[in-house]
């Protein structure tokens, strides 16, 4: 299991070798550091694509950068390696004695195989390999469909849910009275429909002793607030103050013929 830390040394900032490189590459090394295990060894390009979210090609650019310019090297057929690994993490900072004795085992083999230039190319190649046997398993297994079709399923007889049982509407309580906050329901909708205001109480009482007395299939409703929602908007009681003014209008009209004969005939 690799160390849960690493050194990184202050003066990395000011490497020119590295820096020169970029924000981009230097935080593509970066986390090449994190992902290498206790030897500097780093894992497979899919496996740095898929912890970096990156793709494969934009990995094997950064990793052909690093290369050219001495930050990573191959190390016999082991893979790749960051470079002067063990200058920068000391042995000494293994917290047990099996780990320090690994790594000086490591670093035997390493010894033993000249280090050479990571070729990228060949690590595509490998990758373009891969895909043509996939592509290849895939053809044959269409092809042995093709020669031995699977016998067909019978499907079992779907099984028919019955119908929801309907909803039946209730009759008006011959004690019911329509709420209070039905009445500003009912305003509401006749504000909103441009209607002009009426006196909602009094077609309340008529809403009231309409559906208590009404008999028949037609005195059922499921929903008995819309009802009485449409019942005030299709009232047509007279604008308070409305009837009075007609009156006034009416009589004083009258009085006022009157009065005007009177004088005629007193004169």
């Amino acid at each position: 299991m690799a160390q849960p830390w690493l050194r990184l040394y202050r003066e990395t900032v000011n490497n020119p070798k590295l820096q020169r490189l970029g924000l981009e590459v230097v935080g593509f090394w970066t986390n090449c550091l994190c992902l290498s295990d206790d030897d500097g060894r780093l894992p497979s390009v899919a496996d740095i694509a898929w912890t970096m979210r990156l793709g494969e090609t934009q990995v094997e650019t950064f990793l052909a950068t690093l290369q050219r310019n001495g930050l990573i090297v191959r190390v016999g057929n082991a893979g790749l390696r960051l470079h002067d690994w063990d200058d920068h993490q000391k042995s000494s900072d293994s917290s047990t004695d099996r780990v320090r004795k690994f790594r000086q085992k490591r670093q035997k083999l390493n010894e033993a195989h000249d280090e050479t230039p990571c070729n990228v190319s060949e690590t595509a190649q490998i990758r373009v390999d891969t895909d043509k046997n996939r592509e290849e398993k895939i053809r044959e297994a269409r092809e042995q469909v093709r020669a031995d079709p699977p016998e067909p399923q019978i499907l079992a007889k779907p099984v028919l849910k019955k119908p929801s049982r309907e909803v039946r509407g209730t009759r008006w309580p011959a004690d019911a009275v329509v709420p209070d906050d039905w009445l500003g329901d009912g305003e509401n909708a006749r504000i909103e429909g441009q209607l002009p205001a009426i006196d909602l109480r009094a077609e309340a009482t008529k809403f009231a002793n309409y559906w208590a007395a009404k008999s028949g299939g037609g005195a059922t409703k499921i929903d008995w607030k819309r009802t009485w929602i449409n019942w005030a908007l299709n009232a047509h009681g007279a604008r308070n103050g409305q009837r009075n003014s007609d009156i006034t209008e009416v009589f004083g009209g009258i009085y006022t013929a009157a009065r005007a004969q009177r004088e005629a005939v007193g004169d």
